[in-house]
């Protein structure tokens, strides 16, 4: 049934901005993209990244030792997952703005009481008090909030501690790939992504579904190093 494969079948497009259509796909196929074994794969990009970072960063390890980390967009909480076993962290909290993905995440973690999680947005972090984490991560999450970034920057920072350390990754500025996810954005811009998963889980694996329906359904703004790093000294 060809009619199911649109958004105005089963959402009124009309009340849905680019970020809340974003907001909405993560929520969605987060969770189904790292169920089980899928979870299990999606920790090797994890793991890789953290290593990237300790290797780049050689005072990291010894900050990690018994931190107190605060991850903001979560997702699946493959990172606070990794930081516990193989870093010697006390403790994690993540966030994210998804209900279906805290969900999941409370019930996998469930044997995991160092492992915490709430529903937050990147901007309000007010659940949180003044320099309570030592380590704060935002992993690929505030480009696709909408949020300003001086903002959502500033926020993070308040609840680090002081000689804490602070992880953000957001999009750059330009470049071919992201002219190719815009594009995409644009041709799937009627179809729902409950169709585009269930047709494409046919014949791709979901750690590249996942990355695909990211970036085709996950909105983002581009910012330059030099926007960055003046924010960064404000």
């Amino acid at each position: 049934d060809q009619s199911s494969i649109f958004i105005a079948d089963s959402v009124d497009v009309s009340s849905l901005d680019k970020w809340q259509r974003a907001n909405r796909g993560f929520n969605f196929f987060w969770p189904k993209n790292t169920s089980n074994d899928d979870f299990e794969e999606s920790l090797v990009i994890a793991n890789k990244r953290l290593e990237q970072l300790a290797n780049q960063f050689p005072d990291l390890r010894s900050k990690l030792d018994s931190a107190n980390v605060l991850d903001v967009g979560c997702g699946p909480g493959r990172y606070m997952y990794e930081l516990l076993k193989n870093y010697k962290i006390s403790s994690a909290h993540g966030i994210d703005s998804g209900e279906e993905i805290i969900r999941t995440n409370i019930k996998r973690f469930a044997s995991s009481p160092n492992l915490k999680f709430s529903n937050g947005t990147c901007r309000d972090l007010s659940q949180f008090n003044n320099e309570t984490f030592d380590i704060v991560l935002s992993n690929g999450v505030i480009h696709h909030s909408g949020e300003p970034l001086d903002i959502c920057i500033a926020e993070h920072a308040r609840v680090l501690k002081m000689g804490g350390k602070f992880f953000v990754f957001v999009y750059g500025k330009g470049g071919l790939e992201l002219r190719i996810w815009e594009a995409m954005q644009s041709l799937l811009n009627t179809v729902t992504m409950e169709f585009f998963y269930d047709y494409c889980s046919r014949f791709i694996v979901p750690k590249r579904l996942q990355g695909l329906m990211d970036h085709a359904y996950g909105s983002f703004y581009q910012t330059s190093r030099s926007q960055i790093e003046n924010i960064l000294k404000s």
